[in-house]
């Protein structure tokens, strides 16, 4: 069912627009997109959070958020 994508989308993005260093939104969001097949989206929905864990806790992405990125990028599925 491709219509819970956008919703799921919406939830995502107001949850970070409160805390931006949530980073299993960030990777629900990079999924999305990924399904949806905005690409571009998910994987600048990365560098996003990269921003943010740097900027809010001084951290970077977990291996986890990291290797959703690379598999999108190199075109997996997700």
């Amino acid at each position: 069912n491709d219509k819970k994508y956008p919703v799921c989308i919406r939830i995502c993005q107001k949850l970070l627009a409160k805390d931006s260093w949530r980073e299993d939104c960030h990777r629900r969001l990079m999924r999305c997109y990924s399904i949806l097949g905005q690409r571009n989206l998910a994987l600048r929905q990365y560098d996003i959070c990269v921003q943010a864990l740097d900027r809010e806790l001084e951290v970077q992405p977990t291996s986890e958020t990291t290797n959703l990125y690379r598999k999108i990028r190199s075109g997996e599925a997700v």
